[in-house]
């Protein structure tokens, strides 16, 4: 059981992929702590499957018209009364230590809008990613040279009303996000003591996206951000 409420909102981006989401709700119901879970159902053709015993745990918001990963994103950050987001894709899961240990740097410092984590990967690939800077602060060059962190981190809410959540372009805004909380000055955060499980899959819109546009995604996040 939870020892305790987090400060922490979940937000799942939901499109068609109820083959995945109770292995991912599960992981955010064994918290050690109770966060706040929002599903965010894109206008799926297949709603998404919550078991009845778990209704009133998790909350269902669905997009009159297909909106995409952005909006859908924004929708469920912007009715979260938390002071902490946390997005995860729908076929993506925690370890059971994730929230508790990510919300301990925010608390201590509140300059921090960002603290990032390993990831494990499974399916198509797997193996740990480790973020290739993690024992100082990241400029503001380097995240316009490429993206260092994954898009599953914890946010502070106010960082990202500040600088107007994430924006709807084609690739890449987690990174885009990331350039512009940097530049507005809030400080990223490595945690070391916990991971989240990746989901790869061929026909992901990741996979998708790196195939159609290679390297210029990179040039077109720099462009954005000058």
């Amino acid at each position: 059981m939870p020892e305790y409420k987090s400060k922490t909102s979940i937000v799942i981006p939901f499109y068609n992929l109820n083959q995945y989401l109770d292995r991912c709700l599960r992981s955010c119901l064994n918290q050690r702590i109770l966060s706040d879970i929002i599903v965010v159902d894109d206008a799926s053709s297949e709603p998404p499957n919550i078991p009845e015993q778990d209704e009133c745990l998790i909350r269902v918001i669905r997009n009159e018209k297909n909106q995409g990963l952005s909006e859908s994103r924004n929708n469920g950050a912007k009715i979260a009364q938390t002071e902490y987001i946390l997005t995860l894709d729908p076929d993506d899961r925690l370890a059971p230590n994730t929230i508790a240990e990510l919300e301990l740097p925010m608390d201590i410092d509140s300059r921090i809008g960002v603290v990032f984590m390993k990831m494990r990967m499974f399916g198509d690939r797997d193996g740990e990613l480790v973020p290739p800077i993690i024992d100082r602060d990241i400029t503001a060059k380097e995240w316009l040279e490429t993206n260092r962190i994954y898009s599953t981190s914890l946010i502070r809410k106010s960082a990202l009303e500040q600088v107007g959540y994430w924006r709807d372009i084609e690739i890449a805004e987690d990174w885009d996000l990331w350039i512009r909380l940097a530049m507005a000055g809030w400080k990223f955060k490595f945690c070391p003591s916990t991971f989240y499980f990746h989901h790869i899959r061929g026909d992901s819109k990741w996979e998708k996206d790196i195939a159609k546009y290679g390297e210029d995604y990179k040039q077109m996040i720099r462009d954005l951000n000058k």
